[in-house]
């Protein structure tokens, strides 16, 4: 008896075993895509948790700072003229939890995880972290004439502690842009964490630092003796 139903041929059924050279090329496309994408998601993540783990320093460094402000009738750690003097760091080893001796290996707090161009045979000294101290709040044009917390009238838009090249001098000494077209200081998404007085950090590119009024002459040379309203 003849079956009602159609015979399938075995070359009918090996042919539909594999994929089209089109079928092929399209999901390797979407493959390739589905990559791509993933790469930039993971990179991306791993950026943000760079400068969340930056913004957690400079906010522990903050919070030092407050503390020996209350320690020391408002005083600013002070910013020595030698490299291996008693530095802003070293000053605030007692908050910080390290001992106050340079020849240490670089606390942890004093090191940016986005920091590219240093290896770590570089963070041999307290001295040489990648964040630096506005000079001009810490000592004013190198005299003794330094200034108090309660010296500061507009805490939230006067920078205290930010984002550094990391060189064994400007990160020893102050914070400042005379050279604001170094690469190595926009090292978040082109951008860097800044830390003000008044205790929270705000991240900017450079536009926006420009913007705000941060490059104006009389500012960026030394520092910022007292902050910008924004």
């Amino acid at each position: 008896m003849k079956s009602p139903y159609p015979q399938i041929k075995n070359e009918d059924v090996n042919a539909r075993k594999g994929f089209t050279l089109i079928e092929m090329l399209v999901v390797i496309a979407i493959i390739s895509f589905l990559v791509s994408m993933i790469s930039v998601a993971v990179k991306k993540g791993m950026a943000t948790g760079k400068s969340t783990a930056c913004r957690s320093n400079i906010q522990q460094m903050l919070r030092a700072v407050s503390l020996y402000n209350i320690d020391n009738q408002g005083d600013f750690p002070s910013m020595k003229s030698n490299a291996y003097g008693d530095t802003w760091q070293i000053q605030l080893e007692k908050y910080l939890g390290f001992e106050a001796n340079p020849q240490l290996s670089t606390p942890r707090v004093f090191q940016c995880p986005a920091q590219r161009w240093k290896s770590p045979e570089n963070y041999n000294s307290v001295l040489k972290g990648d964040y630096g101290i506005n000079r001009r709040l810490v000592n004013i044009f190198e005299t003794t004439d330094y200034l108090k917390i309660s010296d500061i009238q507009h805490p939230m838009s006067t920078i205290l502690i930010a984002d550094e090249t990391g060189s064994w001098q400007r990160d020893i000494y102050y914070y400042d842009f005379d050279d604001p077209t170094e690469s190595q200081r926009w090292r978040h998404s082109d951008g860097i964490n800044f830390g003000f007085v008044d205790g929270h950090v705000k991240w900017m590119n450079f536009d926006t630092f420009k913007r705000l009024g941060y490059l104006v002459p009389d500012n960026w040379r030394y520092g910022w003796r007292d902050g910008l309203i924004y």
